[in-house]
């Protein structure tokens, strides 16, 4: 019977770890942040927020009726007057179609959208030299930015006035008015105004947009392993490692925090490493705070000593409950 409490005296000391705190009292200390190899090791996400899958945006628009239009382009909707000088009769005013093209007698289809009328006209005159001889062609643009007046009219209308709210695809893509689609996942909010605006530009310079952050998809990792709390939990912004353990509740009494496995998703891989939290605990030397971000998993595995006293309990109830011989259990 002495051996066996010497067996349980070992595995329950086995068990129990102590840390011990490396600072001493009104000593302060710098501790480094970390995270993964493949992140940004300036650590700027703290200040940029990326966008992300399930973002809804704002885009606030401003029509600057007053701006001179340094060389207008012609869109679709707008209106196009032709007028052949000696040759009236075969004088047009059209719409340019959805296709960005206009229908004239004898030389058929023609894209105009995105064009200046002078450039429209150098066309239109190299391409009737071959029907008439010396062919003289005016282009006027009796409606113009149609499709700024219909968005006015649209937006004054609505019941957000002057803004409107587009949600960012599983994709990364997401469409804007006027100026269709294209991917801003992954990057600011910043970066995709510039490009935003620089788009706008290409419509009219008297189009400008501002664009907000309206909401985010609600960021979350995941815990499982012994904490308390399993599960997803709302992260919005990264947290170190210390933090997400307390947003799960904290770890249990079988965790073995030397051990935890973060698994990160890179491009299109898993990535795994291993943290001591203990360490960071300690503030051992070396120690450095890691960092957790969005969709991260976080396991604490259970501590072998756990593992060693379940088989001890184990073998406690054959001995003490089901009437084993002792020295035949402990052999």
């Amino acid at each position: 019977m002495n051996r066996i409490c010497i067996v349980f005296a070992a595995l329950t000391l086995f068990s129990c770890t102590i840390y011990d705190v490396n600072v001493e009292p009104g000593e302060e200390i710098t501790i480094e942040k970390t995270s993964f190899s493949f992140d940004d090791r300036n650590f700027n996400f703290f200040t940029e927020y990326r966008i992300s899958s399930g973002d809804q945006l704002d885009v606030l628009f401003s029509i600057q009726s007053w701006e001179k239009e340094v060389e207008y382009k012609v869109s679709i909707g707008d209106t196009l007057n032709i007028q052949f000088i000696n040759a009236p009769q075969y004088n047009q005013e059209q719409k340019i179609r959805p296709d960005g093209r206009v229908s004239l007698p004898f030389i058929g289809e023609v894209e105009v959208a995105g064009n200046s009328t002078a450039k429209i006209k150098s066309k239109l005159m190299d391409l009737y030299a071959k029907v008439f001889k010396n062919p003289e062609i005016m282009v006027l643009v009796p409606d113009y930015l149609s499709q700024i007046r219909e968005l006015k009219v649209d937006l004054h209308t609505a019941s957000r006035g002057l803004s409107r709210l587009v949600t960012v695809r599983p994709d990364g893509y997401t469409t804007f008015p006027m100026v269709g689609e294209f991917e801003v996942g992954g990057r600011t909010i910043a970066e995709v105004s510039t490009e935003l605006n620089l788009r706008y530009a290409e419509i009219s310079s008297s189009l400008q947009a501002d664009l907000f952050l309206e909401q985010h998809s609600g960021s979350v990792f995941y815990a499982l392993g012994e904490v308390n709390k399993l599960g997803a939990h709302t992260l919005s912004r990264p947290i170190s490692l210390l933090e997400a353990v307390s947003l799960a509740e904290g770890h249990t009494d079988k965790a073995d925090i030397e051990e935890i496995i973060i698994f990160r998703r890179h491009q299109k891989e898993m990535i795994a490493t291993r943290v001591n939290m203990a360490d960071m605990l300690n503030v051992k030397d070396g120690a450095s705070m890691f960092y957790i971000y969005k969709d991260d998993i976080v396991y604490i595995p259970e501590s072998g000593s756990s593992q060693m006293a379940k088989i001890s309990q184990r073998v406690a109830d054959i001995i003490l409950f089901r009437g084993w011989n002792a020295r035949v259990g402990v052999n």
